[in-house]
């Protein structure tokens, strides 16, 4: 009763946070041209739940190669809720054919707001500062069960008046609805993980460590590495109980189970992988890490040469929105 009253607590502090914050944000112009590429590929619901059509050659598209497709169901599943659609990939491809070129970014940004639904961009950040909402929750309680209650409270308000967690809160964009599968991800890890070392049953939760595995990648490709990390603790435990010499069956089982559901749910959701998954998820690695190096080189040519900078950029960011040392080398 007490974890439910902190529980209950936590989800009222991260309402108030996320809540105030969409408040400010949700009719704010658009500013941010990630966001008109979400509205735009949420198409895919609408060719997904819509005209149901799972043959259609879009799902070999660039669009269907740069990201997997959770993220865009969901952003059209919001917006589908006041009757807007996006019924065609032609808004996507000619964002892609721009996006990179910064010389006339005003006036790409001016034609992107343009071009975009009549109230598609409240809704899309309503879905958005929800992941968020959600996200403070899970952050609640897997700090508090890691440390303590205490410890839970000051991390979800840290994260709620983060400048980055706000900003994504406000946008029409993937990383809410990522972060907030990947803290369930971390949930699901940790209720293994306590299954393990109590020698219960790891079937079920094994079914749902794998299941929010496949979800995360199902959002961004790097999400593939909860799977990884999913193999370390695996690892862990085995090395554990060999060294005890205890058995270690229902851990082989559990394993079977976590890999299963994952690439069945991976292959479920995702239409593109019905047909050559392997083929099409190595273009899709391909694919996104020359996409990443295009856009490194546009944006950072200069301030940010190695990774080891790339990294302490991004760990600053969380904090500080106008990195001082960023603006100088720049």
């Amino acid at each position: 009763m007490l974890f439910v009253r902190r529980l209950s607590a936590a989800a009222a502090l991260s309402v108030a946070l996320f809540g105030l914050n969409f408040a400010v944000m949700r009719a704010k112009p658009l500013t941010e041209i990630d966001e008109a590429a979400w509205v735009f590929s949420s198409y895919f619901y609408h060719l997904a739940f819509e005209k149901r059509d799972l043959r259609s050659a879009d799902w070999r598209s660039p669009d269907a190669l740069d990201h997997p497709p959770l993220a865009k169901y969901l952003v059209g599943a919001a917006l589908a809720t006041g009757g807007i659609r996006v019924d065609s990939l032609e808004p996507k491809r000619w964002w892609a054919s721009r996006d990179l070129d910064f010389l006339d970014l005003e006036v790409f940004t001016r034609e992107c707001a343009r071009r975009l639904p009549s109230g598609a961009l409240p809704r899309a950040r309503l879905l958005s500062s929800l992941a968020m909402t959600a996200s403070g929750i899970a952050l609640f309680a897997l700090i508090a069960a890691a440390l303590a209650p205490a410890a839970g409270f000051i991390g979800l308000l840290l994260f709620g008046l983060s400048p980055i967690a706000r900003t994504v809160a406000g946008q029409a964009v993937s990383d809410g609805i990522f972060f907030f599968l990947f803290l369930a991800c971390a949930l699901a890890q940790a209720a293994w993980l306590r299954r393990a070392e109590s020698r219960a049953s790891l079937r079920a939760v094994s079914a749902l460590l794998g299941a929010s595995c496949g979800l995360v990648f199902l959002t961004k490709l790097n999400g593939l590495l909860c799977l990884a990390a999913s193999g370390v603790v695996f690892v862990l435990v085995l090395a554990r109980r060999l060294r005890r010499r205890e058995p270690t069956g229902e851990l082989w089982i559990a394993s079977a189970i976590i890999l299963g559901v994952f690439a069945l749910t991976v292959v479920a959701l995702n239409p593109s992988l019905h047909s050559r998954p392997w083929g099409f998820l190595c273009d899709m690695f391909e694919h996104r890490w020359r996409r990443v190096e295009l856009q490194t080189a546009v944006l950072y040519p200069q301030a940010l040469p190695t990774p080891e900078l790339r990294l302490s950029y991004a760990l600053r960011s969380l904090f500080f929105t106008e990195d001082w040392f960023f603006a100088t080398v720049r």
